[in-house]
């Protein structure tokens, strides 16, 4: 299984894979959780200029069905992961 890519958005913002978008979306002020009930983005604006605010909101809106799957499925890998250090 090849590594997942943000489709859609990748051209406009240069994300290529999940764990890039992550980490762009946080360093913008954005906010995440992967809950039981699916993946849940937000924007913090708090300390943030109002660029990183727009780009934060942008980077949401721009998502497909198939970036926030592909998003999802980061988050629970790093969350087998974590598990998996966590019992050595």
């Amino acid at each position: 299984m090849g590594i997942a890519t943000i489709s859609p958005a990748a051209p406009r913002t240069g994300y290529c894979t999940p764990s890039h978008w992550l980490a762009q979306f946080r360093d913008a002020g954005g906010i995440y959780a992967l809950t039981e009930t699916g993946l849940h983005l937000g924007v913090v604006a708090g300390g943030r200029t109002n660029p990183d605010v727009i780009r934060a909101r942008a980077m949401i809106l721009h998502l497909t069905t198939q970036d926030r799957a592909a998003i999802a499925n980061e988050l629970r890998s790093r969350e087998v992961m974590e598990a998996s250090h966590g019992q050595d």
